[in-house]
């Protein structure tokens, strides 16, 4: 389990970029609303103004290190459309990451209050499509084995016994038998592209952001069932979701599932998740029995059912 950090007085995260020789004078520094008035959090996020009209977004919180990393990965990568990492200070335990500010609200959201109109958010979702497509790289099936024996093995880690024996004897199968790219290819993802992780301005500019769970990945078509699972019903209709959620392979669509059953046993994500979809029980459950009258699977379950 995740520690969760308390409310904390502003003068700590001051006190700690004077400690770690940040030479700029501050003009202004507040919380975010989104960790403000949390008793406890993962992670706090503040704004930070400084005297010479820079503004950089701090995120503190426990080991941030790679979240670090994959933020500058993705900035090196994706310039024009992620935010550039610009320090990581300690402080004991915690970490205090700096990054460049970007105002914007999330993409969803935006077109819910009609900030931005559905020519803008379409446009932008092109965008940042085709600039991950544009990381996809030919691989091996040596590779992608590889991967998915390790990813199972540790998203099987916190499963049920029932849960492991659906695991070993359905959905591994099911997805095995539907892999059957002669050359499959990798890309990094973003690891979380949902609606609250794209940020939009009121002058159409948008920008990616939180790489926590990013990874390089021959699963990376599960960006667009997350993208429509953890997003409103306005980003689901859009014509470039729905066809790119329509072309996602059936295996991607169960390893999702496999992912998410993961995470959301985790107890530090449960939470956010709950925030996200509060009836994400009931839509795994609908999007879960999808898959199986897909795969006509109910003999595989019969015949796992008589193992346990």
């Amino acid at each position: 389990m995740q520690k969760l950090i308390p409310q904390i007085d502003l003068q700590e995260i001051k006190e700690i970029l004077k400690n770690n020789n940040f030479q700029n004078e501050i003009k202004e520094l507040s919380e975010l609303k989104i960790s403000k008035h949390e008793k406890s959090v993962r992670k706090r996020f503040y704004k930070l103004i400084l005297n010479n009209g820079n503004v950089i977004h701090l995120t503190y919180g426990y080991k941030l290190k790679r979240i670090y990393q994959c933020t500058q990965k993705f900035s090196i990568l994706l310039p024009d459309i992620t935010c550039k990492p610009l320090f990581l200070f300690q402080n004991d335990e915690l970490e205090l990451l700096g990054q460049e500010f970007f105002e914007g609200v999330p993409i969803d959201v935006s077109l819910e209050r009609n900030i931005n109109d559905e020519k803008s958010v379409h446009f932008a979702l092109i965008k940042i499509f085709k600039s991950l497509d544009s990381l996809i790289e030919k691989s091996t099936k040596e590779a992608f084995s590889k991967e998915f024996e390790e990813r199972l093995n540790k998203y099987s880690s916190n499963f049920s016994k029932v849960d492991k024996i659906l695991l070993k004897n359905i959905l591994i199968p099911a997805i095995l038998k539907e892999v059957k790219e002669p050359s499959p290819k990798i890309r990094w993802s973003p690891g979380d592209l949902i609606g609250k992780n794209i940020l939009i301005s009121n002058d159409n500019t948008f920008k990616i952001i939180d790489f926590e769970f990013a990874n390089l990945t021959h699963f990376y078509d599960e960006d667009f069932v997350r993208l429509n699972i953890f997003s409103n019903k306005l980003i689901q209709d859009l014509p470039i979701v729905k066809e790119r959620v329509k072309n996602v392979p059936n295996y991607t669509n169960l390893y999702f599932w496999i992912r998410q059953l993961f995470l959301s046993s985790e107890s530090n994500t449960v939470s956010a998740f709950q925030k996200i979809s509060l009836d994400f029980t009931s839509r795994f459950q609908v999007e879960f029995i999808k898959i199986i009258k897909s795969y006509n699977l109910s003999s595989l379950f019969l015949d796992s059912s008589n193992r346990m």
